[in-house]
């Protein structure tokens, strides 16, 4: 991944962006990345920070039409859960639906042998498909699952 644009935005800084809202640690920087999926190559932008060994980030993805039409909110969420536990390698643990900023969403768990625990929240709004994710080990799970619920949707952004 290349940088496109790095932000200073002190600890636990509100960070604003493409509709949504977090408090990230430390310094955020935006990339963008491509996924390959059953429909296609998909192109989102990753804003990221670290702290000590846990990595905090929301990747930004819109979906086409192509990709959309005919599938509801709950089977594309279901297939981006899939997708997680796929590239991981790893099933889902503790796997909630519910809604955030009353838009559809799911939040998992993701946890190998020896690994950082990899908390999800994956929220499906207005064409875009948001990814939360927060990679932490067991002494700061406390630090992901704030991180996640630091996640809103911005009225009026899209």
């Amino acid at each position: 991944m290349t940088p496109v644009l790095c932000l200073a935005v002190g600890l636990l800084g509100q960070y604003r962006a493409e509709g949504f809202t977090a408090q990230f640690p430390g310094t955020v920087a935006v990339t963008k990345s491509t996924v390959s999926t059953g429909s296609g190559q998909l192109t989102g932008t990753v804003y990221r920070s670290g702290e000590g060994q846990s990595v905090y980030q929301v990747m930004v993805t819109p979906l086409s039409t192509g990709v959309t039409t005919g599938r509801g909110a709950l089977e594309l969420l279901d297939s981006a859960r899939k997708g997680a536990e796929s590239a991981s390698q790893t099933p889902a643990e503790s796997v909630q639906n519910l809604l955030v900023d009353g838009f559809p969403a799911v939040r998992f768990a993701l946890s190998a042998a020896n690994s950082p625990k990899v908390l999800h929240c994956i929220v499906f709004a207005n064409g875009r498909l948001y990814q939360v994710t927060a990679t932490v080990g067991n002494s700061d799970i406390s630090k992901g699952v704030a991180f996640l619920g630091s996640f809103s949707l911005s009225a009026g952004a899209f």
